[in-house]
């Protein structure tokens, strides 16, 4: 009897591996189908001439970008355009762009959306000089008409480092933009723009502004102390066109004038 059931069980299987051996086919069958079929859709779109590039769309603070690598895409099919290598070459010739991109927008336009990066120092570089947005990005020879960003002086930095469109990094180059930054944001300072900020010893920064008077800070507490400036500032007891330098480091700012020599 032992050996009876056991062939009944082996007889029972039979059909359920035939079963999954269709079922497996008829899948194989449907996905070969299905991507025939969208190869078949795929192929009459490229010939349709509803899908080729009539527009091309631009931010409006990217106009500028003329290039013959988008007037080249009018013309062509939206499914033939290699969206990420448009975007490339355009992000590699205009650095002072950021936040890039490029879409399809259907049945015959394509988008161009980014940022300008914003200009907010210089540095010289072998005697060239580049400009910095606030991140550190690298914006080669780029500056807005009519203004001209402070002057980043005693940052160490790799020469062959300086490339448009990529960050420098380093402490000293960090501080001085969130220095350059901080006064910007200040309403009260506004009158008083950055001319150079020298940062070779992260301790003892100076910061030139207007050309007039020299403030010292440290890296560490650079925020409160700005804060600090501004409430000497505009109290109305300091004659700002005397004043030689502002130490602020101390618990008590040390405050020396041009004329007199008188320090409090």
């Amino acid at each position: 009897m032992a050996r009876i059931t056991r062939k009944n069980k082996s007889t029972k299987a039979s059909p359920a591996v035939g079963l999954f051996f269709r079922s497996f086919f008829l899948i194989i069958l449907s996905i070969a189908a299905l991507s025939c079929l969208l190869f078949l859709s795929l192929n009459v779109l490229k010939q349709s001439k509803a899908f080729v590039v009539k527009d091309i769309i631009m931010d409006p603070s990217v106009a500028f970008l003329k290039t013959h690598e988008i007037n080249k895409l009018k013309g062509k099919n939206i499914f033939d355009i290699n969206l990420k290598a448009v975007q490339h070459k355009l992000q590699l010739q205009y650095p002072e762009i950021s936040q890039l991109k490029v879409c399809r927008r259907f049945p015959d336009k394509i988008f161009i959306l980014a940022k300008i990066r914003n200009p907010i120092a210089q540095i010289n570089v072998r005697n060239r000089i580049v400009t910095l947005d606030e991140d550190g990005f690298v914006l080669a020879d780029y500056v807005p008409a009519g203004k001209v960003p402070p002057l980043i002086k005693g940052a160490k930095i790799d020469p062959d480092a300086v490339n448009p469109g990529f960050p420098l990094r380093g402490k000293d180059i960090a501080a001085a933009i969130n220095i350059i930054k901080a006064f910007a944001q200040n309403r009260s300072l506004t009158q008083l723009p950055i001319v150079r900020v020298e940062v070779d010893n992260l301790s003892q920064i100076n910061v030139y502004l207007s050309n007039t008077f020299k403030v010292i800070i440290d890296q560490e507490r650079f925020n409160q102390e700005i804060n600090v400036l501004e409430f000497l500032l505009t109290q109305g007891k300091i004659k700002i066109e005397q004043l030689s330098y502002i130490d602020l480091r101390f618990k008590e700012p040390i405050v020396k004038m041009k004329e007199n020599n008188n320090a409090r």
